[in-house]
């Protein structure tokens, strides 16, 4: 099935001849940061509600995924719009808070999500 699902994306990527804007630019950094900040999210959740040893597996899959975000996503974006680079990386550009909402869980521990339910 993923077979499947990368064709269709290097079909659509072949056959697109659009230009992304620079507002477009700045939703996609938006989205990208909201990305990175749900999966560190999930990490802190693992690091409080499970073992030590499932954590750090959780923590080094999370880490995979937000450095292949990093270098394969955010670069390339940035390179193209550096204006869009975060401060945190470096940059003059501040991401506003309200691109990290809502918030799943809090990094001192607080959840944002009701355990007791079912999700």
């Amino acid at each position: 099935m993923l077979a499947g699902y990368t064709a269709r994306i290097i079909r659509i990527k072949t056959v697109s001849n659009k230009t992304m804007t620079p507002s477009e630019a700045k939703e996609l950094s938006h989205l990208l940061a909201r990305v990175a900040g749900l999966l560190n999210q999930s990490a802190a959740f693992v690091r409080d509600h499970d073992n030590e040893e499932n954590f750090i597996e959780y923590r080094t899959v999370v880490g995979k995924l937000m450095g292949d975000m990093f270098l394969d996503a955010m670069t390339p974006l940035y390179r193209r719009f550096p204006e869009l680079l975060p401060d945190y990386l470096g940059g003059t550009y501040k991401i506003p808070d309200s691109a990290y909402q809502p918030i799943f869980y809090s990094l001192d521990g607080e959840s944002s999500v009701d355990s007791t339910s079912d999700r």
